[in-house]
């Protein structure tokens, strides 16, 4: 913004009205980065080249992003399964040894159950007849 009050000085401001408006577009051009609009004329087309050039750098920042999307992306699914296989892991072991103490009460209860039945259904040679 300083730039454009720098130019600015009291004698330009005391010039005649046409010259004004000469000073004025050309400074409006000067920081605007345009050119005066020339009466009746066609704004100028841009040029092949340079358009291929813009279309062909916006495409290569779009697959480059693209690239890291995908490397990210692929990352986190690694990681996931990572923890599904750790998971899958601990709940086998976990299951073998619950199936092994489910083993282990089956036979202590059986046990207990043929001591009982032992004990109730034993008979004896000793009777009164």
């Amino acid at each position: 913004m300083e730039e454009v009050w720098k130019d600015l000085s009291l004698s330009s401001l005391h010039q005649e009205d046409n010259n004004m408006l000469a000073n004025s577009a050309d400074f409006f051009a000067k920081y605007c980065h345009t050119n005066p609009p020339a009466k009746h004329s066609q704004p100028e087309p841009q040029p092949a080249e340079e358009f291929d050039r813009s279309n062909a750098e916006r495409r290569k920042n779009r697959m480059m992003k693209n690239r890291e999307s995908a490397a990210r992306s692929r990352a986190r699914k690694q990681a996931y399964t990572n923890e599904l296989e750790k998971e899958v892991d601990k709940l086998h072991a976990e299951n073998t040894m619950l199936r092994r103490q489910n083993e282990e009460l089956k036979k202590s209860l059986e046990d207990q159950i043929r001591g009982v039945t032992k004990q109730i259904l034993q008979r004896t040679l000793t009777a009164p007849f």
